[in-house]
C-alpha cells in the first residue's frame, strides 16, 4: 500500500498560504491535520491563559500566565516544526528555535510596547488601586490642565494619580475660596482647596513644574486629600488614561 503525500488529507506537510496565521494561532496547524483533540488542548491552553493575563495585567500572577500562554505557543510551534521536517531534527532544536523565534519576534515587541503605551501604575500597599499609564506621550508633549497623570511622589510613598491644574508659567490665584489659573475660575469635582490657614495666595508655576491635586479613587472620599502642590516634570511617569483596579470600576479616565 503506498503511502499517501504528505500534506494530503490528515497529515502533517508544509505550511503553505497560511504560514504566518498557522505560527500564530496555537493548536491550528494541529486543528488543520486533522489531530482535533491535541489543537484544541492546545488552543484552550493558551487562549485561556492569554485572556486571564490581560485580566490580571501588572500582578505576579498576570505575569505568570502569560508565560504559561507562552509555553504552550511554543509547544504547538515546536510540534508543527518536528512533524513537518525530513529528515528529524534534534529533539531540542523544535523548542530553542520556536522559543526564539516567538520571544524575539513576537512577544518581546508586544511586551515593550504594552509598557509603554499601558504601563499598570499601581500603588505599593493599596492593591485596589491601579491605572494604565501611557508614557510614550509625554515624548511629544507635556500634559495639559485637566489630564490625568501618574506622579512618583519621590517621598518613599510610592506613586500616586493627580490631575494637572496648572502649566509652567501660568497664574495661580487662591481667594474667596476659588482657585483661579490664568484668570480662569478652575471648577469640578477634581479640585481640592487649600488649607483652611491660606486666606489669599498669588505665584506663578516655575519652570519645569506642573500644579497638580491628588485625584482619590471614586469612595467618596475626598476630603481626606490633600491640597494642590507643586510637582516637577521629571516627577510625572505618564498619563493615566484608564481605571485598571478595582476591576469592577474598570472604565477610561476622562
Amino acid at each position: 500500500m503506498s503511502r499517501p503525500p504528505r500534506g494530503s488529507g490528515g497529515g502533517p506537510g508544509p505550511l503553505r498560504g497560511g504560514a504566518g496565521l498557522r505560527v500564530l494561532v496555537p493548536g491550528l496547524p494541529q486543528w488543520r491535520w486533522r489531530q482535533r483533540e491535541r489543537g484544541a488542548a492546545l488552543f484552550g491552553s493558551f487562549a485561556a491563559a492569554l485572556g486571564m493575563s490581560l485580566f490580571t495585567w501588572g500582578t505576579r500572577p498576570g505575569l505568570l500566565l502569560l508565560a504559561f500562554a507562552f509555553g504552550a505557543h511554543v509547544t504547538s510551534v515546536a510540534d508543527v516544526i518536528r512533524q513537518g521536517a525530513f529528515p528529524a531534527f534534534a529533539r531540542w532544536v523544535p523548542w530553542v528555535s520556536a522559543s526564539f523565534g516567538l520571544g524575539i519576534g513576537c512577544y518581546a515587541p508586544m511586551l515593550a510596547l504594552a509598557s509603554v503605551l499601558a504601563w499598570p501604575g499601581l500603588r505599593p500597599g493599596v492593591p485596589l488601586d491601579g491605572y494604565l499609564v501611557n508614557r510614550w506621550v509625554l515624548l511629544q508633549r507635556d500634559p495639559g490642565p485637566g489630564e490625568a497623570v501618574w506622579v512618583d511622589a519621590g517621598d518613599g510613598r510610592g506613586p500616586w494619580l493627580a490631575r494637572v491644574l496648572a502649566m509652567p508659567g501660568q497664574g495661580v490665584e487662591w481667594s474667596d475660596e476659588r482657585l483661579r489659573v490664568a484668570g480662569q475660575v478652575v471648577a469640578g469635582d477634581h479640585v481640592v482647596p487649600f488649607p483652611a490657614q491660606v486666606k489669599d495666595l498669588r505665584f506663578e508655576v516655575p519652570r519645569d513644574h506642573l500644579l497638580v491635586v491628588q485625584d482619590g479613587p471614586e469612595d467618596g472620599v475626598g476630603s481626606g486629600r490633600p491640597g494642590p502642590r507643586l510637582v516637577s516634570r521629571g516627577q510625572v511617569i505618564g498619563l493615566a488614561w484608564a481605571r485598571l483596579y478595582p476591576v469592577w470600576r474598570r472604565r477610561l479616565l476622562r
